[in-house]
């Protein structure tokens, strides 16, 4: 398996040099290397793509210690109530849109270090496609299977978590 890991970056260095392309940082080289690892693994060839909703750059305040309040931009838009999910960390949001007479519910999270960001969308395609070929267990059966190949991909792939993460 070793040998074979080494081959694929190797083969992956020579390609990017033939290309003229860009070279990847060696720590996005360690989680694409993972992710195509656990996806053969434990998906076969069969791949799933997440998309999460994209941050927009606007003005924020600090309400909590780690988590900081993304102000009302538009004018429209007022703050109905915001609650703590988990104080200091996550809280949630219901806006009305006086213009369109609707509600939003906004969660609003700690914001993800780049190298986070990434393990997170490894994690999402593993699990994902993991968790859909469980139909018929209950919800509790679930979050415990859940816990046991969260906690075993990240053994796996030598990260500790900070506590805020």
């Amino acid at each position: 398996m070793a040998q074979s890991m080494q081959q694929e970056y190797a083969g992956q260095s020579e390609q990017a040099g033939a290309s003229g392309g860009k070279q990847k940082k060696p720590t996005r080289k360690a989680f694409d290397s993972a992710k195509r690892r656990f996806n053969r693994k434990l998906l076969g060839d069969k791949g799933v793509k997440v998309k999460a909703p994209k941050v927009s750059s606007i003005e924020e305040t600090t309400l909590g210690k780690i988590t900081t309040i993304p102000k009302i931009v538009r004018r429209n838009m007022n703050e109905i109530e915001i609650q703590p999910i988990l104080k200091n960390f996550s809280y949630v949001r219901i806006l009305y849109d006086t213009m369109a007479n609707e509600y939003f519910y906004e969660a609003i999270e700690p914001k993800l270090l780049e190298e986070e960001s990434e393990l997170l969308g490894v994690l999402k395609e593993i699990l994902v496609e993991n968790l859909e070929m469980l139909e018929d267990a209950d919800k509790e059966q679930k979050q415990n299977y859940l816990r046991r190949i969260v906690d075993g991909l990240l053994r796996e792939l030598g990260v500790d978590l900070h506590p805020v993460s």
